[in-house]
C-alpha cells in the first residue's frame, strides 16, 4: 500500500473556496479532505495556523536560455528555487535555434531536462524563432500529440517573425487546437526608436524604457488579438506591463475573443525610476518590457483582481550581475531577472495582505487559472481528491526580508533586495514527496518530471 501522509489542520485555500481540513495523501495523489483531526496516515505535517495551498504553477520560465547570455539557472537549480517559493510546476520555453525544426528543438530540450534533476514538474512551450518551410508548420501541428500544447512567438525583441509567417503560425496553432503565447510589442516601431536613440548617442539604460513606450505594447496586443481571432486560435499575452496593455486585453475579452493575459511582479512593484539609479544598479532592471511609470501599477492590480488579467508569471530569466555590465549600449545587455522564488510571497504580501484581492483570487492567478489555461486542470492547480499532491504549507505570520543570499537561484542579485514581506513558504510537497521542509530544500533525489499537457479549454479563464 502507498504511504499515506496527512497535512493536518490548515486552512485549505482553493480558488473555489476555503475550509479548515486534514489533507490526506496516498502515494502521489490527494485522496480526501476531512475534518481536522480525522485524517490518518503514516506521517503527519502540522499545518495548524497555516494556509494549505495548491502548488503554484509558473507559466513563464526561462532556464538555460540564450538571451544574449545564457541564463544561469538550469532545470536543477531553477526548479529548486521554484520549489522554495511554493512553485511546484514550471512551464519552460523550449527556445528554437533558427537552424532546427520545431521537433528537433523539442528533442534537444528534452535531452537537457533528462540530464537534470528537477525538484518540481516541468512542461514545455515551443518558442518559434523561424519557419523555414511548410514542413516546419506541419511539425507545429504535431506538438499536442507530444504533450506540448502551447506555441510562443515574438512580435519584437528576439528573432521576431515577419507578418506573413506570424499569421501562418497562428493558423497552424488553430489547426492543432493549441494556445498561442505572444510577446506583444510593436517591433517595427521600437526598431525605429532604438535606431534614433543610438544615432544620437543615447546609449545608457535610461533609453531602454524610452524606446519601448506603453503604446508599442498596446498596439501589438490589439493586433495580436484581432489576428488570432481571424486565425481561430486562442491567445495568451505574456508579461502585460502597462495600463493601456491591460485595457486592450480587457477589451478583447469583452468582445468575446479567446484572449487571456499575464502580468509579473516586476510590473506590479517596480517603476521606471529604477533606471535613474547609478548605471550598475539600474542595469539589474533591464528586462523587456521595461518597468513602467508607477501610474501603471494600480491598474494592473485592478485588472488582476477583476479577472481582466488571468495570471501572474515570473518571466524568470536569471543572470549574474556581471553579465549586465560592460556592454556598449542598452540593446546589448542580457534582458531578464530572477523571480520564480519570490512570485508567490510577493503576490501574497502585496495582493492579499494589502487588501487588493482575496486569498482565493491569489490562488486562482498562481495555480488554478494556469492549470486550466495550460491543460493541467484538475491534475494540478487545486487541492482536492484525485489531484496531484502538490501542496504548499504557507505561514501567513512569518516575516521575511528578501535578499539574494537567502534565495536559491544561481543569480547573485534580486531586484527586490531588502523588501520586507509578510508570509513565507514553509513546506512543499510535489506529488506527495517532501521537497521543502521548514523553508529548506530536502528532496534527494528530486521528484520532478516532464508533464504532458492537454489542449486549452474552449473558454479561457
Amino acid at each position: 500500500m502507498a504511504k499515506r501522509t496527512v497535512v493536518r489542520g490548515g486552512l485549505v485555500v482553493n480558488a473555489g473556496g476555503e475550509q479548515t481540513a486534514d489533507v490526506v495523501i496516498e502515494g502521489e495523489r490527494v485522496v480526501e479532505l476531512v475534518e481536522p483531526g480525522r485524517g490518518t496516515g503514516d506521517r503527519e505535517i502540522d499545518a495548524s495556523g497555516c494556509l494549505v495551498l495548491p502548488g503554484a504553477i509558473d507559466p513563464h520560465v526561462h532556464f538555460e536560455t540564450d538571451i544574449g547570455t545564457v541564463t544561469v539557472d538550469g532545470f536543477t537549480s531553477g526548479t529548486a528555487s521554484a520549489a522554495c517559493g511554493g512553485t511546484t510546476t514550471s512551464l519552460h520555453f523550449a527556445f528554437q535555434s533558427t537552424d532546427e525544426s520545431p521537433l528537433e528543438c523539442l528533442d534537444r530540450w528534452h535531452g537537457r531536462l533528462r540530464d537534470a534533476s528537477p525538484a518540481g514538474d516541468v512542461g514545455f512551450h515551443l518558442l518559434v524563432t523561424a519557419i523555414r518551410s511548410a514542413a516546419d508548420l506541419d511539425e507545429l501541428r504535431e506538438l499536442p500529440a507530444r504533450g506540448v500544447t502551447t506555441i510562443k512567438v515574438f512580435m519584437a525583441s528576439f528573432p521576431m517573425l515577419d507578418g506573413p509567417t506570424l499569421f501562418r503560425v497562428m493558423r497552424a496553432t488553430a489547426d492543432c487546437g493549441a494556445l498561442l503565447m505572444v510577446h506583444c510589442e510593436d517591433g517595427e516601431a521600437i526598431d525605429v526608436l532604438i535606431e534614433e536613440a543610438l544615432a544620437a548617442g543615447r546609449t545608457d539604460v535610461r533609453w531602454h524604457p524610452r524606446t519601448r513606450p506603453p503604446e508599442t505594447e498596446a498596439s501589438a496586443i490589439a493586433r495580436a488579438a484581432q489576428l488570432t481571432h481571424l486565425a481561430g486560435c486562442p491567445l495568451y499575452v505574456v508579461h502585460v506591463s502597462s495600463a493601456v496593455g491591460a485595457a486592450e486585453v480587457a477589451h478583447a475579452r469583452r468582445a468575446g475573443m479567446a484572449v487571456a493575459g499575464e502580468t509579473c511582479p516586476q510590473y506590479l512593484l517596480a517603476d521606471d525610476s529604477v533606471y535613474e539609479q547609478a548605471p550598475e544598479e539600474a542595469l539589474k532592471y533591464l528586462f523587456t518590457p521595461p518597468a513602467r511609470h508607477r501610474s501603471n501599477q494600480e491598474p494592473l492590480w485592478q485588472a488582476l483582481a477583476s479577472g481582466a488579467l488571468s495570471t501572474v508569471g515570473s518571466d524568470h530569466a536569471p543572470f549574474m550581475h556581471a553579465d549586465k555590465l560592460g556592454h556598449a549600449d542598452f540593446t546589448q545587455v542580457p534582458q531578464g531577472a530572477a523571480g520564480i522564488e519570490t512570485r508567490l510571497p510577493l503576490t501574497y504580501h502585496h495582493g492579499v495582505v494589502a487588501g487588493r484581492f482575496s486569498r482565493r483570487r491569489m490562488v486562482d492567478t498562481l495555480a488554478e487559472a494556469p492549470a486550466r489555461l495550460f491543460g493541467l486542470y484538475p491534475r494540478k492547480g487545486v487541492v482536492q481528491p484525485g489531484s496531484d499532491a502538490d501542496v504548499v504549507v504557507f505561514d501567513p505570520e512569518a516575516r521575511t526580508t528578501l535578499t539574494a543570499g537567502r534565495l536559491h537561484s544561481r543569480s547573485d542579485y534580486t531586484i527586490f533586495e531588502g523588501m520586507e514581506i509578510e508570509g513565507a513558504v514553509r513546506d512543499v510537497l510535489v506529488r506527495g514527496r517532501s521537497v521543502v521542509t521548514g523553508g529548506e530544500l530536502v528532496a534527494d533525489p528530486p521528484p520532478g518530471r516532464f508533464l504532458e499537457r492537454d489542449r486549452p479549454p474552449a473558454v479561457l479563464p
